[in-house]
């Protein structure tokens, strides 16, 4: 997700308005935040929504298909601004249970199902009939008004998903290690285009000026990517050459804004497909332009959300930087589609796994692909300063950071999630060399596609592909807050030999010491004055003061 860090992201993220209350249940609150109790696995789900872009209305119907894996009398799923009229459980030898007693948790958005009876484990059916809402608060499935080219107010209908509001669209096990097929139907006006994270594969006229479109079949995938768009669209086309399908979506009369964001996007599916040596997963890659949009884009898989600002630019008067923007937002959102949507976080205190490494690899991309926007030569100015900045501060927190309950989430989607987790990728980047972090990439991605990991998991593979000890050296940078100030003492030794004395310690803005005296593994590379193209030496820095020596070096050269 690329986000706009001066937006007000409580107005982003939070929202307690017009809360709907399930019919059917008892209304509870605990105290304290427990995640889903891992009683069942979600396989799939179809869902069917009608949403009505005059009331604002939204009617819905779902199946979630799941396997049972420890005997339970009851399961918990989340729900938010969703009024549920009928519930029901189908058993694996066919049995209809009706009436499902249900109690809900407004403060934490959990609807528990409780069971007639303790159930063994067997793959079972929930039913769900529901009603909600088009939101107004730019997250779940809400509504973007706009005007036409004549001046008239006309409404469409877009989702913001990540990162737990797909339960205020439709009932769901809403955390990312809840993988899922997801088949979908919108029930929508026939001059309107329905569009969702695949391929249309049919479209049927239903009576009353209603049709009914359905969408193939999703990979695995978490809820927050799941995505929908409805309203009067109009597109460009093109394809990668592997055939897939990749289109500009906007609202009426502004499409040819849309030829340079459609380039890029081609480019970058093939680029990363290549790259990663894994194709691109989906048969088709939407990037809609949503004039009512809170972040800068959203990755949701093979619909591409973006503010119109982010996707949109006038092919003649458009700025460099403007289009240097579009460009990294563009290549942000499609490395997603690997890092984040095949492989995902466990749990949103790993939130860095994908945007620190979607970050990264847009610049190593366009680097590689746009030399024009000399992007690297923006990398401390941009990203290493941002990040400093914040991480001088006492009250900055580490890369790694746990997440106790949801509404601790909008605190991570800041500099530190973003831009140090980019700087030290980097970091990695340049010491294991590109070859074996690329392997090391690789590795990763095939081994935990349509799966979830961990940090831990992606240190695992990089050492496996480079041989060197990758967590050891990875773990003082994430899981530690901060950042180590390094100084350098040099003596010149007999023998064209130098002596580097380097101590380190933790940089505070306000010039005080850290008392808890943390330590990183600092990789250090060395160079002279007599070959400054290639390092005369590396070696890493693991304790507070460290004696290092250099040979072959004059008496009278610099080193640095």
């Amino acid at each position: 997700m690329w986000f706009i860090f001066k937006a007000n992201i409580n107005l982003l993220r939070t929202s307690l308005h017009h809360l709907l209350v399930p019919r059917i249940s008892n209304l509870i609150m605990a105290d304290k935040f427990s995640r889903i109790p891992e009683l069942a696995k979600t396989s799939r789900y179809e869902i069917r929504l009608a949403p009505c872009l005059e009331t604002f209305k939204l009617k819905g119907s779902e199946k979630i298909h799941l396997d049972i894996l420890k005997p339970t009398n009851y399961l918990k799923l989340y729900s938010k601004g969703i009024e549920i009229e009928n519930a029901s459980l189908k058993l694996a030898d066919g049995t209809v249970i009706k009436e499902i007693k249900n109690e809900f948790d407004r403060k934490w958005e959990l609807l528990t199902i409780n069971f007639p009876s303790e159930l063994p484990p067997q793959r079972i059916e929930l039913n769900f009939d529901f009603n909600g809402e088009i939101s107004s608060e730019l997250s779940g499935f809400y509504r973007s008004p706009y005007k036409d080219a004549t001046g008239n107010k006309k409404m469409l209908a877009s989702t913001q998903f990540e990162s737990v509001f797909a339960r205020r669209a439709f009932p769901c096990f809403d955390e990312p290690t809840y993988k899922a097929h997801f088949d979908i139907q919108l029930e929508v006006d026939e001059q309107l285009t329905a569009l969702s994270n695949m391929n249309v594969t049919e479209e049927k006229i239903i009576g009353n000026g209603k049709k009914l479109v359905t969408f193939a079949r999703t990979p695995l995938m978490s809820t927050y990517l799941v995505a929908f768009a409805v309203g009067e669209f109009e597109y460009i086309e093109s394809k990668t050459n592997d055939g897939c399908i990749v289109r500009v979506y906007t609202v009426p009369g502004k499409k040819d804004k849309g030829h340079y964001s459609l380039s890029v996007a081609v480019k970058a599916i093939e680029w990363f497909s290549e790259w990663y040596g894994i194709k691109m997963p989906l048969p088709k890659c939407d990037l809609i332009a949503i004039p009512e949009f809170s972040m800068g884009a959203m990755e949701n898989w093979g619909l591409i959300t973006f503010r119109e600002s982010t996707l949109l630019c006038d092919p003649v008067l458009t700025s460099s930087v403007t289009k240097q923007n579009i460009t990294q937002t563009v290549v942000h959102e499609v490395g997603h589609f690997w890092f984040g949507n095949l492989t995902t976080m466990k749990w949103w205190g790993d939130l860095w796994l994908k945007e620190g490494f979607a970050t990264f690899m847009e610049f190593v991309m366009i680097g590689y692909n746009y030399p024009e926007f000399k992007l690297w030569l923006h990398f401390v100015s941009s990203k290493i300063v941002s990040a400093m900045a914040r991480d001088s501060m006492r009250n900055s927190h580490p890369i790694e950071v746990p997440i106790n309950n949801p509404n601790e989430l909008e605190d991570i989607y800041d500099v530190i999630t973003y831009d140090k987790s980019n700087c030290v990728i980097r970091m990695l980047f340049d010491y294991l060399g590109e070859p074996s972090f690329q392997k090391g990439a690789h590795i990763y991605l095939d081994r935990f596609k349509y799966s979830n990991a961990t940090t831990e998991d992606l240190w695992k593979c990089m050492s496996e592909a480079s041989g060197v000890d990758v967590g050891a050296l990875m773990s003082s940078w994430t899981q530690q807050v901060g950042f180590p100030l390094v100084t350098v003492q040099e003596k010149i030794l007999d023998g064209h030999k130098r002596e580097l004395i380097l101590k380190q310690r933790r940089f505070l803005i306000d010039g005080s010491i850290d008392e808890n005296k943390p330590v990183w593994q600092i990789p250090v590379s060395v160079t002279v004055r007599s070959d400054p193209s290639k390092p005369a030496a590396k070696f890493l820095l693991t304790k507070e003061e460290d004696k290092f020596v250099i040979e072959g070096v004059k008496s009278s050269e610099w080193i640095k």
